[in-house]
């Protein structure tokens, strides 16, 4: 978690939004792995200033500038908290993280909510992907499965994971053992 706070602290000085993605894809991958809430709540922050970012519209602003400075100061706080092990410390910055977005977001409130809850979805699949079940990533996310099984109906996610399953003859054999058969 520190060194993709660092990471995406220096992205997001210099507006890199496919760095930030990718770093919030990292991030994804090992809270899918550990299933821990401060992984996914990293990864969902880093993806929605991502999606901030992107909009040129919104660094026009003159709120921008406060938005900024207000992002990396906590982004720096949050990571000097992880290396001193301060977990308490740690938490209080991602949420000043959060309330720094949701501040933008009063000004803004239709593009930032919408992002936000987004980025929980796409997150949501991606930690699908890494073979946690529907429920337990929708869990994980902070969303309904219903929503995250609504999005993975729209993609290719469900065609591209491998089916793994047996071949007729071993599932008919388990069978016949299950019910004691020959």
């Amino acid at each position: 978690m520190l060194e993709a706070l660092k990471e995406a602290e220096g992205a997001f000085k210099v507006i890199d939004s496919n760095k930030l993605k990718s770093i919030s894809d990292y991030t994804i991958h090992y809270a899918g792995i550990f299933q821990d809430s401060f992984s996914v709540s990293i990864a969902v922050i880093i993806y929605s200033l991502a999606k901030i970012v992107e909009k040129r519209k919104l660094r026009a602003l003159k709120e921008w500038a406060g938005f900024r400075d207000a992002t990396l100061k906590n982004m720096a706080e949050a990571g000097e908290a992880l290396q001193k092990d301060d977990m308490k410390l740690y938490l209080s910055e991602l949420k000043e993280l959060l309330a720094s977005i949701g501040k933008f977001d009063e000004m803004f409130s239709e593009y930032v909510t919408e992002v936000i809850q987004k980025a929980k979805i796409k997150k949501g699949s991606a930690v699908y992907q890494h073979g946690l079940s529907v429920g337990r990533a929708a869990e994980l996310m902070g969303i309904s499965p219903w929503e995250l099984m609504e999005y993975l109906g729209h993609t290719k996610i469900m065609d591209e994971l491998p089916m793994l399953t047996m071949p007729v003859t071993e599932r008919l054999a388990a069978a016949r053992k299950i019910f004691n058969m020959k």
